[in-house]
């Protein structure tokens, strides 16, 4: 055994993540204890934060005219008569809704629901404050269909201050709605209801997570055992993973019982399915780091210490780049706020456990952790060596023409960005009984049911107002797409009113979007705005697509991400180049992986069935992630490059060398986030997180093989040692240091080897 000090130079002190790793190894065992008590700490603690008596306002300091109808709304006491709908649709396919018996069982569903109680402050009420028989209510009110063949029982439950109460309120009735189809089984019943619609809905997101999570662990073990070749050291990410996942959801959940925020199901599945692809990484890279020291003839302590000054100090900063990436979805305001906290708390989570519980494993096995060896994978292998060493020499001996080709590729694939459609999409799987609900009532009732345009109008009680009122709706009704009955909602001060149009289809249909942009621009104008000091505002899912298309493509969270990422790169390369043409070449990903995201879903290649949009907030999201987990490679490579130049290398050599020694890591690392986004596009039925899924797979995938193994070379061989160039202007900036260790040469015959790729080339 090598003696450790002459293996081991620092200059000046050790970094304090160096610090940290080290009195973690030396304290194993408290440490793995600890990690344990605090993962069950967050997530039992979590339970523990009072709940919220007001829901989360979601629109909280946002400007756009949605936001605006929103404060209007809040500033004035809300609606006077904020109960929530409930339909019950009835059919049955031999009989019709005149028939006397269709008429009866109606009927009798009608008087069943009435016996419908809750209890509040110890008293008994009724749970529908309204419940309307469409037999008994005239035709105007559109609850027996132009066919004849369906009807719609109506009814009001009063709403209550925040979601948790509405939860407790309506939960209960589910299998009472239940029973009461299971009374008629000759008819067709199905209800909806908002409260319903979102339990239901998040049941079944929880449900898939979880069995999509069980699938992924298990092709994500299975990579692992091809890139360590062995079982216990394949089995050590899954535990940290796992771990930080938890500590996580606890994080997440004190943050939704203290804020009041009740919609953090998709917040939820991204943080599971960031967590699981980032633990796994930072695992891999330190691990092999680990081992590959641990070969060359360094004790346990000293091999850990290395790995974490060098492979650990990269997952620090890289970490901590996608958080702070994350972070920049802050500055859009309150939207984000449960997606943006998940995953930045996820990721944390998994720096924090590969400085400080990592280690103490890695102490505690020893040797171990490559028990369990596997025939074949499990061999020794050369640093530097195998099937992506001969591509990048490959790539450096023809920088040109690999260049024109990824390139090529790569603005090909994102060519589908010229007709891009942004919306905001929902479900469509049938076993939804909400999704059922609404293709019913979509076409039993063509003139639209469920999907309203609210306009709030200041001034409401004022006579001059009232006036304009009447004028505006008889304007707004002649409009394409706009229809009544209009339904005229006072606030609790009577000073603001909410007029309520109906629409036909769906929010993302571009006739509902021009019918809102005609009211907003011409109909409000010319017959509301002419009182004077009135406000109008149009709400609305349609409006609110439109509203929110524009507020994510705000450039202020971009010129953030890329700015970071710049400045970070500078100052840890020393080199302008090295941030700019790093930027570019993440755009180059990012941007073909959004081209085939538009492909898949709003074009409906793959068989995918079309859901006719991108996501609204995914191209401002994919951009944040994918451009954090870029640095997270792109700094394990040109760490390693610039060790080897730092240790006289030039520029060519330092290249070939450290990307071909990074590669298999990289390409381990890649399969396992490719595996984890992709069972989430494959798995789950929510069409946001499975585009989310998708073009987080393809952008990862892309990054690791065309722009990492094969454009990065090329790119870094054109400019040589240009690549390094820092203009004298700058020197005055800090210095930030990743790798704190100073490592011996590679073994002559690696470096005489790259030496004679050069020479060839």
């Amino acid at each position: 055994m090598q003696n450790r000090s002459n293996l081991s130079t620092y200059s000046g002190k050790k970094p304090f993540t160096v610090k940290i790793a080290s009195w973690s190894a030396r304290h194993r065992w408290i440490v793995f204890g600890l990690w344990f008590v605090f993962i069950i700490g967050l997530m039992v603690g979590s339970s523990f934060v009072p709940q919220s008596a007001t829901d989360r306002d979601v629109y909280a300091g946002l400007d756009f005219e949605t936001a605006k109808a929103s404060k209007v709304l809040k500033d004035n006491g809300g609606e006077a008569n904020p109960n929530q709908k409930f339909f019950l649709i009835v059919s049955n396919p031999n009989l019709k809704a005149t028939d006397p018996a269709f008429q009866e069982t109606v009927g009798k569903m009608v008087e069943e629901l009435n016996t419908y109680n809750v209890t509040q402050d110890g008293q008994s009420k009724p749970l529908f404050s309204q419940l309307l028989n469409p037999y008994q209510v005239p035709p105007q009110a559109g609850l027996i269909s132009e066919d004849g063949t369906t009807v719609r029982i109506y009814g009001q439950i009063p709403s209550e201050s925040n979601w948790q109460k509405m939860k407790e309120k309506i939960e209960p009735f589910a299998p009472k709605i239940k029973e009461l189809k299971g009374h008629y089984p000759e008819y067709k019943v199905l209800a909806s209801n908002v409260t319903l619609d979102y339990l239901e809905a998040n049941a079944d997101a929880q449900e898939s997570l979880n069995h999509s999570l069980l699938i992924t662990l298990i092709p994500t073990f299975v990579i692992l055992l091809v890139v360590f070749g062995a079982f216990v050291a394949s089995i050590v990410p899954l535990i940290l993973a796992l771990t930080a996942i938890i500590g996580a959801i606890g994080i997440l959940t004190a943050y939704s019982r203290f804020f009041g925020d009740k919609d953090i199901s998709t917040a939820m599945t991204l943080m599971v399915l960031m967590g699981l692809a980032v633990a796994v990484d930072y695992s891999l890279f330190v691990i092999s780091r680990y081992r590959s020291e641990r070969r060359k003839g360094r004790d346990k302590l000293d091999a850990i210490e290395v790995a974490c000054g060098t492979a650990g100090r990269a997952v620090f900063f890289s970490g901590l780049l996608v958080a702070i990436s994350i972070s920049g979805l802050f500055i859009l305001g309150s939207l984000f706020v449960p997606m943006a906290l998940g995953v930045i708390a996820v990721v944390l989570m998994a720096v924090l456990g590969s400085m400080t519980f990592l280690p103490a494993m890695l102490a505690i096995l020893g040797k171990g952790i490559n028990w369990g060896r596997i025939p074949y994978f499990g061999r020794e292998r050369e640093e530097g060596k195998g099937v992506w060493s001969a591509i990048v020499h490959a790539v450096m001996r023809r920088p040109v023409v690999t260049t024109l080709v990824a390139v090529s590729l790569l603005v090909g694939l994102a060519s589908p960005l010229l007709h891009i459609r942004l919306g905001i999409t929902q479900s469509d799987s049938d076993k939804l009984e909400s999704q059922q609900a609404a293709k019913v009532m979509n076409e039993k009732w063509p003139q639209g049911t469920s999907l309203t345009m609210l306009v709030v109008i200041t001034k409401a009680d004022q006579p001059e107002t009232q006036a304009a009122m009447k004028q505006f709706e008889a304007a707004a009704l002649q409009v394409p797409n706009i229809n009544g009955p209009v339904e005229i909602i006072p606030s609790k001060d009577g000073k603001v009113a909410v007029m309520t149009f109906l629409q036909a289809g769906s929010w993302n249909d571009q006739k509902n979007q021009d019918a809102v942009t005609k009211i907003r621009k011409e109909v409000i104008p010319a017959n509301l705005k002419t009182v004077n000091g009135v406000e109008a505002y149009v709400m609305g899912m349609s409006a609110e697509v439109i509203d929110e298309s524009k507020f994510f493509m705000n450039p202020t969270v971009w010129v953030f991400v890329l700015g970071l990422s710049f400045l970070v790169l500078l100052l840890v390369f020393r080199s302008l180049v090295i941030g700019v043409k790093a930027i570019i070449l993440n755009l180059l990903s990012t941007c073909a992986a959004y081209g085939i995201v538009i492909l898949v879903f709003q074009d409906g290649w793959l068989g995918v069935k079309p859901t006719g949009v991108m996501e609204v907030w995914l191209p401002v999201f994919i951009f944040a992630i994918v451009f954090g987990l870029s640095m997270d490679y792109h700094m394990f490579i040109l760490t390693r490059i610039k060790e080897l130049r730092d240790k006289g290398y030039d520029s060519n050599q330092a290249v070939a060398e450290g990307i071909s020694i990074t590669s298999g890591t990289i390409t381990g690392a890649a399969a396992i986030m490719v595996v984890v986004f992709g069972d989430f596009f494959i798995g789950l039925d929510d069409p946001s997180v499975r585009q989310l899924g998708l073009g987080l797979a393809v952008a990862v995938f892309l990054d690791a093989t065309i722009v990492r193994s094969m454009l990065l070379p090329a790119v870094m061989r054109l400019m040589g040692e240009f690549n390094w160039w820092m203009p004298a202007f700058l020197n005055w900036l800090p210095t930030i240091t990743i790798e704190s260790e100073v490592e011996e040469l590679p073994a002559v015959s690696v470096v005489e080897e790259a030496e004679k790729e050069m020479a060839v080339a």
